[in-house]
């Protein structure tokens, strides 16, 4: 616990120290959410009531990896936030869910022993599984979305990657006992939509 702590104290303070010059470029009025996001990071699983374990786990995931990262990236980039940003955010957020959906899932009867209370923990695990299912089918909306308000139509080469989801799918409704290959899959999954995101809007 004490090289926990420890580790984890240099993470965060550097950080810290790596947001101030990202700061100075889109102003300092954003410190207050620099300091949420630290102390979010901290408390999701530390201190005498964690936030993952009041359930929170999918809104905070959601909002810091989705629209809170794509947005004030872009807004590095831009200086502004356009509407096609925050439509955009919508993906690594519900896919950083899913992640999260299947962990949840897998240590579903541990977490309701040990009085962690995750929506999976709370709802049950079918809860979890369409959860998961939600996500990936909100994931699979944002290209169209996207085209629908003005970008490129080589965003639909994304659904090019349907068939990837299949198995994880297949795993998380029928073989629960393969869970660990599924969050493997999903974060695979993550990743190459990421690549394929990128590239549609190079073209």
């Amino acid at each position: 616990p004490k090289a926990m702590r420890n580790g984890s104290a240099i993470a965060f303070f550097i950080a810290g120290l790596i947001s101030l010059p990202l700061l100075s470029r889109i102003g300092f009025s954003f410190a207050p959410l620099m300091l949420l996001c630290l102390l979010c990071g901290i408390f999701y699983t530390g201190g005498k009531k964690p936030l993952g374990y009041l359930g929170l786990g999918e809104l905070l995931v959601f909002t810091f990896y989705g629209p809170v990262a794509t947005c004030l990236t872009v807004r590095t980039q831009l200086l502004f936030i356009p509407s096609e940003a925050w439509i955009a955010s919508l993906a690594p957020g519900f896919l950083s869910c899913a992640l999260l959906a299947i962990n949840n899932i897998r240590d579903g009867d541990e977490d309701r022993k040990a009085n962690k209370l995750t929506l999976v923990a709370r709802f049950g695990k079918t809860f979890g599984r369409w959860e998961y299912a939600s996500f990936l089918f909100i994931s699979a909306l944002v290209p169209l979305l996207l085209v629908l308000y003005g970008q490129p139509s080589s965003l639909l080469l994304i659904w090019a990657l349907l068939p990837f989801a299949k198995e994880p799918l297949e795993i998380v409704f029928y073989h629960p006992e393969n869970l660990n290959r599924a969050l493997a899959l999903t974060a695979r999954l993550l990743a190459l939509y990421t690549l394929l995101f990128y590239a549609a809007l190079s073209v």
